[in-house]
């Protein structure tokens, strides 16, 4: 039985919806997480009013100077631009104008955002407002103190000097966080290079920590004492639905909030995960902006959990990204940055990738960006009928194709009860 890819795209740039036909005599297996619907302003404003183990944001900023308010970037797909008139509501409720109030975008080594991205991310309102600045992890940097696992802490200066601190992120799955989210904003979010380096080596063995992990997860313990560290005070975190809106929101102290959202976000992202498909095509929205996102979209796909394979050797490996940013830039694993090495040599990916055709299906990739990251058989192809006929190619009848319509976020039940397994045994 034949079937027809239907999924989003297009992340931050006219997001829409589009429908691959597969061949007549192909199977298709969906392989879609559990989901929830898009909450409304409203629903949104009243969750902001029912912060978790803290004050409301409007009775933190009695008496304060000055706020600043860190959010992420166009790396996910945060509604800040639906969240932050709310935030500002309390804040001048508290007494804080919004002359006082500043907005950083958390960076890490991520690139700067330009005029047109910020009023994607935060919106023209909010731009009118108040100040919106990137951070630069390369100047302006206060050293805050030094991890329990000796990372020194330098962060951002003009987040460092505000009176009261605040944060606003998503949460997704991460391969050694659990999630991004809550403390993250901080660390790699406002940290200088080095610190974002000494924090991302893969070598480390003392900080462990997997994918849906969060207690007994010492790697994001370190994300957590660094974000105390840096004073944030007040977190906001959102969970993303299928299309990526947000499905759920979560504030108050940064690791309360984080827990309960985490937990949420386990339910909204758990999948049922296919095996042993002879391909499996990954969706890379919400976070299909650029290359060097795209393979988030195999986050469903964790083989170091156990004997399984999403696609059997032998098979072909699909990733869907419009990729309007084309390359992207991610500082440390970038051509000539310290931890850059091909993709299929990378750990996190070494297994997924080794005995089995990749290929990208893009409209605005070309096949010289690969260059750097994988080898010359990997291809990428600029429509579905150019990468459908090279499928048809390698793949007779009777065909069994595993899709996965919101790869980056997308976790494997089994991986939610290892994780949870995890968590018991190492807190």
């Amino acid at each position: 039985m034949s079937g027809v890819l239907r999924g989003w795209w297009r992340s931050w740039y006219d997001k829409e919806q589009f429908e691959f036909p597969l061949p007549d005599d192909w199977d298709l297996v969906e392989a879609r997480m559990q989901g929830g619907p898009t909450l409304t302003d409203a629903e949104i404003e009243e969750k902001l009013a029912q912060p978790i183990s803290t004050r409301q944001i409007s009775h933190l900023a009695r008496g304060r100077r000055d706020a600043v308010i860190a959010i992420d970037d166009l790396n996910r797909p945060t509604e800040a631009f639906r969240i932050l008139p709310f935030v500002l509501k309390e804040l001048n409720k508290g007494g804080i104008p919004d002359t006082q109030i500043q907005i950083i975008v958390s960076l890490g080594t991520h690139r700067p955002l330009t005029r047109i991205d910020l009023e994607k991310k935060v919106g023209v309102e909010i731009l009118q407002r108040v100040r919106v600045y990137n951070h630069n992890p390369y100047l302006n940097l206060v050293h805050v103190g030094n991890t329990s696992f000796g990372t020194p802490i330098l962060i951002n200066g003009q987040f460092a000097a505000a009176d009261l601190k605040l944060s606003l992120g998503m949460l997704a799955p991460h391969s050694y966080a659990g999630f991004s989210g809550g403390g993250k904003i901080v660390l790699p979010g406002l940290a200088s290079w080095e610190t974002v380096l000494t924090n991302h080596k893969p070598a480390s063995k003392v900080l462990s920590g997997q994918v849906g992990q969060v207690a007994g997860n010492l790697r994001r313990a370190e994300i957590d004492e660094a974000a105390k560290l840096a004073g944030l005070e007040f977190s906001i975190i959102t969970v993303s639905n299928q299309a990526g809106e947000t499905a759920g929101i979560f504030c108050g102290d940064v690791n309360e909030a984080f827990r309960v959202g985490a937990e949420f976000a386990a339910n909204i992202y758990a999948t049922d995960i296919p095996t042993d498909a002879d391909i499996g095509i990954f969706n890379a929205f919400p976070k299909d902006t650029e290359l060097m996102q795209a393979l988030n979209s195999l986050s469903a796909w964790n083989p170091g959990a156990g004997a399984r394979d999403v696609v059997r050797p032998g098979g072909t490996i699909v990733v869907i990204t419009y990729a309007a940013e084309g390359h992207g830039w991610l500082g440390l694993i970038n051509p000539g940055g310290p931890l850059h090495h091909r993709r299929d040599k990378n750990p996190v990916y070494q297994k997924m990738l080794e005995n089995r055709e990749l290929h990208f299906m893009s409209p605005n990739l070309t096949q010289v960006m690969l260059q750097d990251h994988y080898p010359p058989q990997v291809r990428v192809y600029p429509d579905w009928t150019a990468m459908r006929a090279k499928l048809q190619e390698r793949h007779l009848g009777g065909t069994r194709v595993a899709f996965f319509p919101c790869g980056p976020l997308q976790i494997g039940v089994n991986d939610l009860k290892l994780a949870r397994t995890a968590s018991l045994r190492q807190s």
